[in-house]
């Protein structure tokens, strides 16, 4: 079982890897779940949280652009706690943007057009909410230094697209 069974599980208990509800359901992708939304929505209610950390380091919203739901992306940043999760980075070091934009790099051949047009939209809702683009993980690689390496390999327009909506020019 995922918890014990004699604990009373509320939105807060710890499940497998230290995840709490809303990760689980950030992690769900948008097709097979038609229902995402709603939870998503009632679980902050509730009074979730949305700085809470995994054992990877991973706040729910790097769960959401893992799956690429833009929906729950957008009803996580509109939270005050959703908006400070953008700057978080996971035991990798790296934010929200560069895990959206790092699993392009690393498996190019499972995005469609139409999961590319997802990660665009993540990316300017990220970008739009203050995401750092010259941020450094422990790998010293930046969001633009990904978008660099992804628009060698494909015409997608990743840095032209995260100088656009960056607040930060250069």
């Amino acid at each position: 079982a995922m918890f014990h069974h004699r604990e009373r599980v509320t939105i807060h208990t710890p499940g497998f890897d230290d995840r709490r509800l809303l990760h689980m359901v950030a992690l769900t992708n948008d097709v097979t779940y038609a229902n995402q939304r709603s939870l998503v929505q009632l679980l902050l209610s509730m009074g979730a949280s949305c700085l809470v950390r995994d054992i990877h380091g991973c706040t729910p919203l790097h769960d959401a652009v893992s799956s690429l739901s833009v929906g729950v992306v957008q009803d996580l940043l509109q939270q005050v706690e959703g908006l400070e999760s953008v700057h978080v980075g996971n035991a990798k070091g790296q934010a929200p943007l560069h895990v959206v934009l790092n699993a392009i790099l690393h498996t190019p051949a499972a995005y469609h057009a139409e999961d590319i047009e997802k990660v665009k939209q993540i990316v300017e809702l990220l970008c739009q909410a203050g995401a750092d683009i010259l941020a450094k993980d422990k790998q010293q690689e930046s969001p633009m230094s990904i978008a660099q390496a992804i628009d060698m390999m494909t015409n997608t327009g990743m840095v032209t697209l995260l100088r656009t909506y960056s607040k930060i020019r250069n």
